[in-house]
């Protein structure tokens, strides 16, 4: 049976953003990749970075592991980046 390491979410809103943040406790640099059609992971870097306005990633003192965080707000035209990319 394989491994499966817990995850963690915080998600913190006003009304014009949210802040989500994701903890996981692998010890690897998180890296975004350019997935193809058969590409089955890899894809989570290119939707933060496509739908967050910034984001960035820190390895946590307190427990093992990293989080990565991005900032998404209601900006005109980050919609339509999105769709772009995904299409």
């Amino acid at each position: 049976m394989e491994w499966i390491f817990p995850v963690r979410l915080w998600l913190l809103a006003d009304r014009a953003r949210v802040l989500i943040l994701v903890w996981d406790a692998s010890s690897q640099s998180p890296v975004r990749i350019d997935p193809n059609a058969q590409t089955e992971t890899g894809r989570g870097l290119l939707i933060v970075e496509t739908t967050s306005e910034k984001w960035n990633w820190y390895f946590t003192q307190e427990t093992d592991g990293k989080v990565v965080w991005c900032l998404v707000t209601d900006r005109p035209g980050k919609r339509d980046e999105w769709n772009a990319k995904i299409s």
